[in-house]
């Protein structure tokens, strides 16, 4: 049992600095040579609001998909349009706080690039992994191997 809490923990703390470096690269590298700096700090009040929603993005399901041997096709479709929803539902709800967002830092061209920026949910989820993995490539493969951060960092956005 203590092994099983140490793997956990260690698995999480690999998806925690996954996902906190590949937002870092991302951010970092394309916004800084696209955007003037008061853009780019636009950008950063609008990533603060959706990175809260993007949490809820997979919504579990790559999870559980993968913990099943063999998936079929009807479940890989139901959960390709479970995707599809919550992401559509992520962008209605980007898009309806978009207002509040601007009104709460106090400026008004945040409303469109929420907007623009809440696109992105239904964009990402069509891109998820319904499927479980090859016999090769457990959970336990990609942490031990430490595939897990390679994988999400070079994943879909």
């Amino acid at each position: 049992m203590k092994d099983l809490k140490e793997k956990t923990i260690r698995s999480g703390s690999a998806r925690v600095a996954a996902l906190a470096t590949n937002f870092l690269v991302r951010v970092g590298s394309l916004a800084s040579r696209l955007l003037d700096p008061k853009d780019f700090g636009l950008l950063g009040m609008v990533t603060a609001f959706t990175g809260v929603l993007s949490l809820f993005r997979d919504f579990g399901l790559s999870a559980a998909a993968i913990q099943k041997a063999e998936i079929t096709e009807e479940q890989s479709s139901t959960l390709f349009w479970i995707n599809i929803l919550v992401g559509a539902s992520l962008t209605a709800i980007a898009m309806l706080l978009a207002p509040v967002v601007a009104l709460l830092y106090h400026e008004p061209r945040l409303f469109w690039i929420t907007s623009v920026v809440a696109i992105g949910f239904v964009i990402t989820t069509r891109a998820h992994r319904q499927s479980p993995p090859t016999t090769a490539v457990t959970p336990a493969h990609q942490l031990a191997t430490g595939h897990p951060f390679a994988i999400d960092f070079v994943g879909p956005a």
